[in-house]
């Protein structure tokens, strides 16, 4: 007890402090290259969803930052519906694959290290900014490579 005590009565690592801080600094508006690095199949509070992670890769200042979206399967508005479609069909899984929660899932999983362009801007949101982006495209492995040269390939599809 006395080491956690300790513990919080120390000064904080400003250093590490500063690090975290500028993983959720806002990015500034633009087109970036990402590389889908995680696809998560969770159990919201409304229902079933699909969690994306993102990291950019052809900006220095920015390199590896972090994006995140969620599909909500639960919702069925014509709305959510039309953009799950969408965002499937750029992601690069077929009308069929986006069709069922499970082969949604499936797909996004063996989607993990693809690369895309998307866009980046930021909104408000209960009185906070925030990053929002959208996918433009997919692009290959060598088109990111050519943008980002230290990536290895290695680290996103294991040992080739």
């Amino acid at each position: 007890m006395n080491d956690f005590n300790e513990f919080f009565a120390s000064e904080p690592n400003t250093a590490q402090t500063d690090i975290h801080r500028k993983e959720f600094d806002l990015l500034p508006d633009g087109e970036y290259e990402a590389t889908l690095s995680k696809a998560t199949l969770v159990a919201g509070s409304k229902g079933m969803q699909l969690d994306f992670e993102f990291r950019i890769t052809n900006s220095e200042a920015y390199q590896n930052r972090r994006l995140w979206k969620s599909l909500y399967f639960y919702n069925k508005s014509e709305g959510n519906v039309k953009f799950v479609k969408t965002y499937m069909s750029i992601l690069g899984a077929s009308l069929s694959e986006a069709k069922s929660l499970e082969n949604a899932a499936k797909k996004a999983s063996e989607l993990v290290g693809s690369c895309y362009k998307i866009k980046v801007y930021a909104s408000e949101y209960n009185g906070k900014k925030k990053n929002e982006f959208y996918l433009n495209k997919k692009i290959d492995f060598v088109t990111a490579q050519n943008i980002a040269p230290d990536i290895d390939k290695a680290d996103f599809f294991g040992a080739v």
